[in-house]
């Protein structure tokens, strides 16, 4: 179990660190305090989450599709500011799937991908 942990840290420690902080209306993706992207709240068709397989350990991710074309942007658990964000979207999104994580969870090392709130297009765009 130590190796596995140990892997982990391993993989956390090489991943470029990003920091995600919002607002009403922006999600914002910054980099040493500087803002490197952002994304408008009222742009989301949809929000989705996954699961990536990192071949010992799985990273669930949330993902908000902005077009038909499948281009979203994505946010994982390893990201600071990930816990808050998750809890913002329950009152920014009505109607959000509130228990979704077991289902994204389990089965491991699976995609698991499922639409939380918006247009379920994404399983059709990714052909699952």
């Amino acid at each position: 179990m130590k190796l596995f942990r140990k892997l982990k840290e391993v993989l956390k420690n090489n991943r470029e660190e990003i920091f995600i902080s919002f607002d009403n209306d922006y999600l914002y993706y910054k980099r040493e305090e500087k803002i490197e992207e952002k994304l408008s709240w009222d742009s989301v068709l949809e929000i989705f989450a996954f699961k990536r397989d990192l071949f010992t350990v799985d990273l669930i991710c949330v993902g908000f599709r902005i077009d038909n074309g499948g281009e979203y942007f994505e946010i994982d658990e390893e990201m600071k500011g990930y816990k808050e964000l998750e809890s913002f979207l329950f009152t920014r999104f009505k109607n959000i799937k509130k228990e979704w994580f077991t289902d994204v969870a389990l089965p491991a090392f699976e995609t698991n991908l499922i639409s939380l709130w918006g247009e379920p297009l994404i399983e059709k765009i990714w052909e699952v």
